[in-house]
């Protein structure tokens, strides 16, 4: 996705981009859903991190709809709080939509990069694990699944609380449906061997946290994959193969 191009954008003085009111101040992240940016809203002090994301047909605009109403029904303090959402509707961004949500800078992955064995303390690892199970419960509470919990999608607040973020996509499951199956998402490291065949319920979630939580304090997945392993190889070989847990 680009974002620079020097006929395509409006500046402040200062050379910084703006995008529907927000000034983008530095990019925290981007994947394959768009970008992340620390912004401000012009002429306030109100510091928020924006995800743009690009709306390019019915389904990118029902996900990103999708995901403000998980975030606006998960207020809870574990949970990354949204503030406000909407449309890019004119100049060169009107294909985009925005999400702002409270700011917090560091993802664990981010964490675990910086350290130099790639490991929490077990003590950090005890208070994480406890605020996101909190996190994972209020969205059980209400029948959502996450299907994407990962060190990227953990992110520490200033205030030293660890959020669950990014709920593009999450599923709301049936009442009832226990074993429910849907189209394989999420990230195939952390994902257990049912839910890499589709089945992704609460336990999909609470295995995939225990594949985190055992990469920050062991400072490798349980299921490390080679460089020239495949993407269909390494599902499979999750799938038929135990993981080998560190002492």
């Amino acid at each position: 996705m680009r974002w620079v191009g020097a006929a395509e954008r409006t500046r402040l003085g200062d050379d910084k981009l703006v995008v529907a009111g927000w000034v983008l101040e530095q990019r925290l992240g981007s994947g394959g859903y768009g970008e992340v940016w620390r912004a401000h809203r012009r002429h306030l002090d109100l510091q928020r991190a924006l995800k743009l994301v690009r709306i390019s047909g019915d389904e990118a605009f029902e996900s990103w709809r999708h995901e403000i109403s998980r975030l606006e029904e998960l207020s809870h303090p574990p949970v990354v709080r949204f503030y406000d959402a909407d449309l890019v509707t004119e100049g060169p961004y009107r294909d985009h939509a925005w999400i702002a949500t409270e700011l917090c800078e560091r993802s664990l992955a981010d964490e675990l990069r910086r350290r130099p064995d790639r490991t929490l303390a077990p003590e950090e690892v005890d208070r994480l694990l406890d605020q996101i199970l909190d996190a994972l419960s209020a969205a059980l509470s209400r029948g959502c699944v996450h299907r994407d919990v990962k060190p990227a999608n953990l992110l520490l607040h200033s205030s030293g609380v660890w959020k669950l973020c990014d709920f593009g996509t999450a599923r709301l499951v049936p009442e009832g449906a226990t074993h429910p199956v849907t189209q394989v998402i999420g990230t195939s490291p952390y994902m257990s061997a049912a839910a890499l065949r589709g089945h992704q319920n609460h336990a999909a979630d609470l295995y995939a946290l225990g594949v985190t939580v055992h990469e920050a304090l062991c400072g490798r997945l349980l299921h490390p994959r080679p460089a020239d392993m495949s993407e269909v190889e390494y599902a499979r070989a999750v799938i038929d193969t135990p993981p080998t847990i560190s002492p």
